[in-house]
């Protein structure tokens, strides 16, 4: 029954707009995503910022790379772009460690896939191109198969993956998996307390991203639950952008629902009507053999099940796995679980297939504090870092991986002194530069915040740990380039 849904949504014809709107929109995320690793690529890529060089600047090819994405963006010679794309993603995205997030796995699965998806869809500069060279061209709409699979690919089988761990996590199983780390000051960038303080609406928020994760893969083949998928999906990612400092993943994402809106929506807009002809859309017509497909479909579809069936493997990494293996005696539960992670290693930085177990207990567990940086000038004023603003939340500088470098690796839930110290180190060196302050006699100080760690919902709850008064802990003094720091324990505040 499955592979019948599957065969008919391929014979299903769209105009392609779908595909033209999330290739649009996924390419500025790209293009912010390069943005950024171009902007702070001083302190991602050097050993010290502007001070310790790395032995390569990578920044020649992030700039070509920014190029390749404004080309994908306008649809220009599509073909040599996407496979271009995917070597740079290797080659950045695959590498990262200590500036890592979530994001880079989706785009290293979505970058491999772009290579099979259709040229020339109605929106692109090639297709323009082509009806300047062949005025009369016959109308072809595009398989609503290339729309799924990518939906698979970006989002379905990671949120089946994610709900495992989810399963075993107490925060979402009592309801706070929305609440708790919108509730954190540093894990932040808006204070949403009207809406954190409605405590049925957290709940449901935290239950429907539950029951949501674990039944998109199974909707997905089914035409008629599109609409709840979009309509869903939109929601709870723009609600992400809106709680957390993550907007290239919370828009990714976001972006690919694009793929899911059905074409008689985008054909009511008399614009998108210009650039495509919608096709005859014959829902029943289900081709007689799978080798009536493109090639390239069929490479997709094959992709798609070989990630699942890989995606599974990672879930034994998960808590939920875990419980399962442990069914079994302890030496298939070792050999399983070693085999699981021997696969996600090469899995992960080909085709981001890794366990998507993030936002869970262990990332705000126990964490009770935040920490800030003032530069001191020679009169004694002091210049707020962009890292974390007065109140306490996540500042200018800290989004995306800035904010996973800073909120849970340099200052975790669990201090690391020598971790701080070093982060420390960067954060200043690379401020100091781009801001022109001499670091041959500079001085910072180092304030924080000691907030109680939430374990039950509270009302009120933020507002009480952004009204916490500053404590000053500790210096950074660069002096003639060399970085001194003195701080106190932060645990013992």
């Amino acid at each position: 029954m499955v592979g019948r849904i599957c065969r008919n949504l391929t014979s299903v014809e769209t105009s392609g707009v779908g595909l033209s709107l999330f290739r649009i929109a996924y390419s500025l995320i790209l293009i912010g995503e390069i943005s950024q690793l171009i902007y702070f690529n001083k302190w991602i890529f050097d050993r010290l910022p502007y001070l310790s060089y790395a032995e390569t600047d990578p920044v020649f090819l992030l700039f070509g790379w920014l190029i390749l994405s404004i080309m994908l963006m306008f649809g220009y010679h599509v073909r040599i772009v996407v496979v271009c794309n995917y070597a740079l993603t290797l080659g950045f995205f695959s590498i990262f460690s200590t500036f890592e997030y979530h994001m880079d796995f989706s785009i290293v699965a979505l970058n491999f896939v772009l290579i099979f998806i259709p040229k020339n869809d109605p929106l692109s500069l090639d297709r323009y191109l082509i009806r300047e060279r062949l005025p009369v061209i016959t109308s072809r709409g595009f398989s609503l198969g290339y729309n799924v699979m990518l939906v698979y690919l970006g989002i379905a089988i990671i949120y089946f993956d994610s709900v495992f761990h989810k399963m075993g996590s107490p925060m979402w199983l009592s309801g706070l998996g929305v609440w708790l780390p919108a509730s954190i000051p540093p894990a932040t960038w808006n204070d949403l307390t009207p809406l954190l303080d409605i405590k049925p609406l957290m709940y449901f928020a935290s239950y429907l991203t539950l029951i949501f994760e674990a039944a998109a893969l199974f909707l997905l083949p089914f035409r008629k639950a599109h609409p709840l998928l979009v309509i869903v999906g939109l929601g709870l990612h723009f609600g992400i952008v809106l709680a957390f400092p993550i907007p290239f993943f919370g828009f990714g994402v976001a972006s690919i629902y694009l793929l899911l809106v059905p074409d008689s929506w985008y054909m009511r807009i008399p614009f998108f009507t210009r650039f495509a002809v919608p096709p005859e859309i014959e829902i029943n017509k289900i081709p007689k053999k799978f080798a009536q497909m493109s090639w390239r479909l069929r490479g997709a579809i094959v992709f798609v099940y070989a990630t699942l069936f890989l995606q599974a493997i990672s879930i034994l990494q998960s808590s939920t796995g875990r419980k399962f293996l442990s069914l079994f005696p302890a030496s298939v539960e070792n050999e399983a679980l070693v085999m699981s992670l021997k696969t996600t290693k090469i899995t992960a930085p080909l085709f981001g297939i890794y366990p998507h177990n993030v936002f869970l207990d262990p990332h705000f567990e126990g964490y009770n504090h935040v920490i800030a940086i003032d530069y001191v000038d020679r009169r004694g004023s002091l210049t707020r870092l962009p890292f974390i603003d007065e109140l306490g939340m996540a500042g200018g500088y800290n989004t995306g991986r800035i904010w996973a470098f800073y909120t849970f690796r340099s200052s975790g839930p669990v201090m690391d002194r020598n971790q701080l110290a070093q982060g420390l180190s960067q954060m200043t060196a690379f401020w100091a530069q781009k801001n022109k302050v001499d670091l041959s006699e500079a001085k910072f100080q180092i304030s924080a915040k000691r907030f109680e760690s939430p374990t039950k919902w509270q009302k009120g709850f933020l507002r009480k740990q952004l009204a916490v008064p500053w404590t000053a802990v500790g210096v950074v003094e660069w002096n003639k380039g060399s970085c001194n720091i003195n701080l106190q324990d932060i645990e013992s505040l």
